[in-house]
């Protein structure tokens, strides 16, 4: 019988497989192929959520980041439910997760294998909102 942590190694591997497969074809239904130079990528900035629009209506977690940073370049992100949005002078990049840690890890794991970015000097911010009190985590609820 497989131990618990081996089980989430095997899932996880499964997953890591499918998704470069399934990444790969997806990128290359968008014309985009790995011998492209991959954007630099000072700064990633990653958000959970967005009310809205990304610009114009009331700014959720996205919306303020996108503006003031004029994040203006939309790069198509099929492996999420939100494209991207990057500065080419400040190459900071703008990323929308979706609520949950499932949705979460998927999109960093999508964006971490994507070739069209070199993320290896970056640096991460996580701008997400917690949405629990502490007695309710305290409760297990």
């Amino acid at each position: 019988m497989l131990r618990p942590g081996l089980w989430t190694r095997v899932f996880l591997g499964l997953i890591f497989l499918m998704a470069s497969q399934t990444g790969a074809a997806a990128l290359a239904a968008l014309g985009i192929t790995d011998t492209e130079k991959p954007l630099p990528v000072k700064f990633v900035v990653v958000t959970m959520f967005e009310i809205g629009a990304d610009e114009g209506d009331q700014a959720g977690e996205f919306q303020l980041w996108k503006t003031r940073k004029d994040l203006n370049q939309r790069i198509p992100f099929p492996h999420s439910h939100h494209d991207l949005f990057y500065n080419p002078e400040t190459q900071v990049l703008g990323m929308v997760t979706g609520v949950g840690t499932a949705k979460s890890a998927a999109a960093i794991m999508a964006l971490g294998l994507d070739p069209r970015f070199d993320l290896s000097l970056a640096y991460w911010m996580v701008a997400g909102i917690a949405v629990l009190t502490p007695r309710t985590h305290q409760l297990g609820r």
